[in-house]
């Protein structure tokens, strides 16, 4: 796959546009499409998008099986699908680099735990200029409320992505490890935005800009301002605390 890696001197050659890569990061259930649509992420600029659920549908309705194209994720035996979620990342990995190849803008959405990041590290070293959107919500169980919906709606025909894997356990360790890491997640990106989704609509935090200049409510703040916000989110005030907030009672 490497191969395929547009080297960065040819990419920023005199006359040439350094094409983009827009990345939307956020735990399962964050609302990453909800945000994608709401702050107009889903700009021609970028006419490709790269969604792990949406491909990971159609990959299953391709099985050469019908009882298991017809089957709902889960109730796939394990390997079947442990060997579609393997088909679905090495199809997104391809592809992007194909759209690296030939220097194509295009977009994505990534947990961060389905191993789509190797895709942005490419883009940056290939010459891209990486935009980004880190998408929160104030407590897992919002997340898990939100995936225990769109599971009901898939199992009623009103959503075409079947969405009916659930994994508690799986959920709070991708919501841990998404907060744990919003410093190195930042850098790796030009410019983002971070977004606070718990509600009805989503809201903006913070945004970044590539001269590094952060925006709390579109003024200017310092960077100390901007680790104060974040580390005002719940869930570093629980973890500041002693407090384990995200064990069921």
């Amino acid at each position: 796959m490497a191969d395929s890696i547009v080297s960065v001197p040819e990419l920023n050659a005199p006359g040439s546009q350094a094409p983009e890569l827009n990345a939307i990061v956020g735990c399962a259930g964050a609302g990453k499409t909800t945000v994608r649509v709401a702050f107009r992420l889903d700009d021609p600029r970028w006419p490709h998008h790269l969604n792990f659920d949406e491909y990971r549908h159609a990959l299953k309705d391709q099985f050469n099986d019908p009882i298991f194209a017809a089957t709902k994720l889960c109730a796939l035996p394990a390997a079947v699908f442990d060997s579609l979620n393997w088909s679905t990342r090495s199809l997104i990995m391809s592809m992007a680099d194909s759209y690296m190849a030939r220097r194509q803008s295009f977009s994505m959405e990534t947990t961060g735990d389905d191993g789509l990041f190797p895709i942005i590290r490419k883009a940056r070293f290939a010459g891209y200029r990486v935009h980004g959107a880190i998408v929160l919500t104030k407590d897992p169980y919002i997340n898990i409320a939100r995936i225990r919906n769109r599971a009901f709606a898939s199992r009623l025909g009103k959503t075409i992505i079947d969405q009916s894997v659930f994994n508690e356990k799986e959920i709070l360790a991708n919501y841990s490890n998404i907060m744990a890491s919003i410093y190195k997640t930042l850098e790796m990106f030009a410019t983002c935005l971070i977004v606070d989704n718990s509600g009805i609509s989503p809201r903006k935090l913070l945004r970044k800009e590539e001269n590094g200049q952060f925006y709390s409510n579109d003024v200017p703040v310092s960077l100390e301002r901007a680790h104060k916000i974040i580390a005002d989110l719940d869930y570093f005030k629980n973890r500041s605390s002693g407090r384990a907030p995200y064990v069921k009672e």
